[in-house]
């Protein structure tokens, strides 16, 4: 696996401690860059959502031991690929939807960071997917919101 080119730097706020201490501007840069994941991991809740049926779609796998041909949910990092395609521009793919253009919103976000926000978002919409079975659709939509506001406090 290679390594990424970008650094995150946090910088240090040396004055007395008395005056906020060396953590005050350490804090505001943490509380600056939990603002912006929270803003991306809401993009792709959002994206998520709007395709409710990628995480459900079911695709028929070779057993290695067995041979048998199985049928299972898309895996997280298939996943992950969709959900780049269709919203980051690369040289491969230059044109992502227009209402989910995640390098026109979020310039310049670290690709690693993007993709620990995709696989945290894609999870959610299969829970709700799930509990959309037995549910209501207010209910498993207000499940997702009240599941989303969880993880955010953490």
């Amino acid at each position: 696996m290679g390594q990424t080119a970008r650094t995150t730097k946090l910088l240090l706020d040396l004055s007395a401690r008395d005056q906020g201490g060396a953590n005050a501007g350490k804090r505001s840069h943490l509380e600056a860059t939990a603002k912006m994941l929270d803003a991306a991991r809401q993009f792709y809740l959002d994206f998520f959502l709007a395709h409710p049926e990628k995480p459900m779609e079911r695709v028929e796998v070779l057993s290695k031991k067995t041979g048998e041909v199985r049928e299972r949910l898309l895996s997280a990092d298939k996943l992950l690929t969709w959900a780049e395609f269709h919203t980051v521009a690369t040289t491969e793919h230059p044109d992502p939807l227009p209402q989910w253009n995640f390098s026109q919103a979020f310039p310049d976000f670290p690709h690693r960071y993007r993709r620990s926000v995709i696989l945290a978002s894609s999870r959610l919409p299969f829970i709700a997917c799930k509990a959309r079975r037995s549910k209501p659709a207010r209910s498993w939509k207000a499940s997702v919101i009240l599941t989303w506001s969880r993880l955010r406090s953490i």
